[in-house]
């Protein structure tokens, strides 16, 4: 069994999650995938990690919630991941709002991260020197445990780019994700202020 991911992100607004589920659709629909439903969510993540310390964590995420205004973000098309299992998605622009925004919530969110068997609790993909902000739209399947073949991954590509893919994107809340084994969902969500 795959471990459980939790994480900080933030939806999307009701218009781009409706793109992005149209876009989830379409993967379903043509290529059978439902890998990316493990977090039925459209968002983005600034951090992820094996646990926290729940309550301190949400009272650190409030405060900080507190002190951010909403703001915008540009996406800019498709991009893949090609690690350990590819991952088409829309790239995000890391602009230096959004960049001081995910460090202000990495930092939060680090130190109550728990969990792993590391010096570090928490996926060095997120840190701020490595954090590539994107929305999933596809991957394998099983939590990635199946990866997509490069056939599929050619064929959702030439899906996906025909879609218009750059948009704007309002944030006004960060959220808690829990992942209980079976999906990922937020289970706290707090306004900007």
């Amino acid at each position: 069994m795959p471990p459980r991911i939790h994480g900080v992100a933030s939806l999307l607004d009701a218009s781009s999650s409706a793109r992005v589920r149209a876009l989830w659709a379409l993967a379903e629909r043509e290529f059978g995938l439902r890998g990316v439903q493990a977090m039925p969510y459209p968002h983005f993540s600034y951090h992820l990690a094996a646990g926290y310390d729940r309550p301190a964590l949400d009272i650190s995420l409030t405060a900080l919630a507190r002190s951010l205004a909403p703001f915008s973000v540009l996406t800019r098309g498709l991009a893949l991941f090609d690690n350990a299992g590819p991952v088409l998605y829309v790239a995000v622009d890391r602009d230096p709002v959004l960049a001081e925004v995910h460090r202000k919530v990495w930092e939060v969110s680090e130190r109550h991260a728990r969990g792993l068997e590391s010096p570090t609790a928490s996926s060095e993909y997120y840190r701020p020197e490595n954090w590539v902000p994107h929305i999933t739209l596809a991957h394998g399947e099983e939590r990635n445990a199946h990866p997509l073949a490069p056939e599929t991954v050619r064929a959702l590509w030439a899906a996906f780019e025909s879609q218009p893919l750059e948009w704007t994107v309002r944030i006004d809340s960060l959220s808690v994700v829990v992942d209980d084994g079976e999906v990922q969902r937020p289970v706290r969500t707090i306004p900007l202020a």
